[in-house]
């Protein structure tokens, strides 16, 4: 499996531009308190990155997701009609 985990640097000071709060994780503030990126572990960013996915995976949410896969196609989309002629109230 192919994992892509995109690790730019936010601006902390922008509300909502860290939406996974991973700065953390990836980047370090320098002297002059700019984000730099992080030195690669000795073991590599895969140990790192298998445990953030493991911490944000939802039992729940896969169940759904696998509930909707399996779920039978929607009908034709066509209406049914009911049969017999149609009651009109008398004027």
């Amino acid at each position: 499996m192919l994992t892509v985990v995109d690790i730019r640097p936010v601006d902390p000071k922008v509300e909502g531009s860290s939406p996974f709060g991973l700065e953390d994780v990836f980047w370090q503030q320098d002297e002059k308190s700019k984000l730099v990126a992080k030195d690669e572990p000795d073991d590599g960013w895969e140990s790192t990155i298998s445990k953030l996915v493991a911490e944000r995976t939802s039992p729940a949410v896969k169940a759904a997701l696998d509930s909707l896969l399996n779920a039978p196609a929607p009908g034709n989309g066509k209406r049914t009609r009911k049969t017999g002629k149609r009651k009109t109230k008398a004027r």
